[in-house]
């Protein structure tokens, strides 16, 4: 079997909470937590998914936002992904 060296994460914003969900190696975890108590990490993602464009307003909430990426093991974006 394969080893991936990467997680593939779904972040989401409802009513200023946050729900990240992380994928790796068949597992899946998940967090919450209120927006202004996000990681250090997370809010770096974050921000570059919001310059560029990734992080996904959405008209008819809930969730109010979301966006798809993939890590490295140490918390470094690898790439956002554009799922519908």
């Amino acid at each position: 079997m394969q080893q991936t060296h990467e997680r593939e994460y779904r972040y989401e914003e409802r009513n200023g909470e946050y729900m990240l969900k992380c994928w790796h190696h068949g597992n899946e975890a998940s967090w919450r937590g209120y927006v202004d108590s996000r990681p250090e990490w997370l809010e770096r993602i974050l921000t570059t998914a919001l310059v560029g464009g990734h992080l996904k307003r959405i008209h008819q909430p809930p969730p109010d936002a979301v966006v798809w990426f993939t890590t490295d093991l140490d918390n470094n974006l690898k790439s956002f992904l554009e799922l519908t």
